[in-house]
């Protein structure tokens, strides 16, 4: 009889576990997010790891953007010095979607603090099945840029 009852309290646990993974979106946690935007803009502005960069944590969709080719992109970051993230925030609605507050040092000029959204994804299909789970969200090493577009530069 206990046999019976542990299997069937083990089935409804395994049965809501399941629902709760397979209704969900995959998403991505903003520590998580955090990792991936402080690895990406302490690379980005060294040229020997630019490209990489470019072709592993850009979607294709992104690089194929207007204004987002490769020489454009590579200009670009050329004439940054250093970018510091200062904070990320996840947006509500979407949870692969962020606010990520930006402090470029260009080589030339003056600093410059704006807030970009980014939309990021979870690549390859393990990954994206390890997003569904609320606690863990997409491996920081399995996250790409999608799209991003200034919301704002804030006043200082």
């Amino acid at each position: 009889m206990w046999k019976t009852i542990v299997t069937a309290i083990v089935r409804v646990v395994v049965s809501a576990f399941c629902l709760t993974i397979f209704a969900s979106h995959p998403q991505a946690t903003t520590s998580n997010a955090q990792k991936f935007f402080e690895n990406y803009y302490r690379q980005v502005t060294q040229a020997d790891r630019r490209k990489a960069l470019f072709e592993e944590d850009l979607t294709p969709d992104f690089q194929n953007s207007p204004g987002h080719s490769w020489p454009a992109y590579n200009s670009w970051w050329a004439a940054q010095n250093q970018v510091v993230v200062d904070k990320v925030e996840s947006v509500s609605s979407n949870p692969l979607e962020f606010n990520v507050w930006l402090t470029y040092y260009p080589i030339h000029g003056s600093p410059d603090t704006e807030v970009t959204s980014f939309s990021l994804v979870c690549n390859d299909g393990w990954a994206s099945l390890v997003a569904l789970i609320p606690m863990l969200g997409c491996p920081v090493s399995h996250l790409q840029i999608q799209s991003g577009f200034d919301v704002a530069t804030p006043e200082g």
